[in-house]
């Protein structure tokens, strides 16, 4: 298994089908988050997958903009990982919120 199948990018070895860009990001981010790389707290409970599917389509809509501006450092950091993988110009800027 080659790494962009293991992260989603690429179909699986056998099949013929392409997967659009967009599908290999939400899928990578799926990836990670099982594997714990800046995880949603808790993810594993099943009230946090609707977060885990959002972080995932912002990332992959953010891979075809300028840059993506967010306050969630999970998300940035994860979305750091996945362009410098993928080699997408986005830039991406954490927003410290004062409490």
């Amino acid at each position: 298994m080659t790494s962009d199948e293991f992260f989603g990018f690429a179909p699986s070895r056998g099949t013929h089908e392409g997967k659009p860009p967009f599908l290999g990001i939400g899928a990578c981010c799926a990836v990670l988050d099982m594997l714990g790389y800046k995880a949603e707290r808790k993810g594993r409970r099943t009230e946090k997958m609707p977060n885990v599917r959002s972080d995932a389509e912002h990332i992959a809509m953010g891979a075809y903009c300028s840059a993506i501006v967010s306050a969630d450092r999970r998300l940035v950091e994860r979305a750091q990982a996945i362009f410098e993988y993928k080699n997408i110009g986005t830039t991406l800027f954490l927003v410290e919120v004062a409490d």
